[in-house]
């Protein structure tokens, strides 16, 4: 498997979003009267795998009608994988919203994609999900966590949040204390043992095994493609991404 192929590839089949209850109106505020409300339905890192079943469901005429109405949005455009342009491109038809099938790149450079004018906000496919169920009066109380476990047992699975790093081991079958948990984008932040995830967001949890269990390894040279391609100079260095238990990275 090639490291490119892997940054793009999404797994359909992934579990339904659990609806409550509960009020998300604060967040939502903050696209009211937005001329232009953009959504990224592609991978915006590496890793992140998308709710796609999810987000097909919200992409109807009463859905988006709703969203408009409800927050005053003149004009919702689409960037989505061009990977995905069979599965989605028969919904969108039965909008009125503008849409563009792209290659996920990082970073992201919208310009380059899809032309703006104006007062515009750009969003990621979970926020579009949490502001259509809010528009048609759900809210969400859980939310998609991808996890990549690396390694001799690599896997990868989309949990559901929140979640706490032992209840992540115990999916996948591991000692947590022989792993590092990196909450990706990029690796940028460690989290504990005890730790757990519990904000409202999608996130990009990667499990990397520790130098002992990674010898033997045969993706030990996917784990140094992800490092040394996404991970900074200033971050290889710092207190919050300890890098001794991967391999001795040199400071360029």
């Amino acid at each position: 498997m090639k490291f490119k192929e892997h940054l793009i590839t999404i797994p359909e089949n992934t579990p339904s979003v659990t609806t409550a209850r509960i009020s998300a109106a604060s967040k939502n505020k903050k696209y009211e009267n937005c001329e232009q409300l953009i959504v990224k339905i592609l991978p915006a890192h590496p890793y992140q795998y998308l709710l796609h079943s999810e987000l097909k469901s919200l992409l109807i005429p009463d859905v988006i009608k709703s969203i408009k109405e409800k927050y005053h949005i003149k004009r919702i455009s689409f960037i989505i994988s061009h990977t995905k342009e069979k599965d989605y491109k028969s919904l969108i038809s039965q909008t009125d919203c503008e849409v563009k099938y792209s290659k996920p790149h990082y970073p992201f450079a919208l310009r380059s994609v899809l032309e703006v004018d104006g007062n515009y906000q750009l969003i990621d496919w979970f926020d579009f999900i949490v502001l259509a169920k809010s528009a048609v009066g759900k809210h969400l109380k859980n939310f998609p966590v991808s996890v990549t476990l690396f390694g001799t047992k690599e896997n990868r699975w989309i949990a559901d949040g929140p979640v706490t790093i032992a209840e992540i081991a115990g999916q996948a079958g591991i000692d947590p204390n022989d792993y590092i948990f990196a909450d990706h984008p990029f690796a940028g932040k460690i989290l504990s043992n005890d730790a757990g995830i519990d904000d409202l967001c999608a996130h990009e949890l990667l499990i990397f095994p520790k130098e002992k269990n990674r010898k033997n390894s045969r993706r030990s040279s996917l784990i140094r493609d992800f490092v040394s391609k996404f991970v900074s100079s200033e971050q290889k260095i710092s207190e919050i991404f300890e890098v001794t238990d991967l391999y001795a990275l040199p400071v360029k």
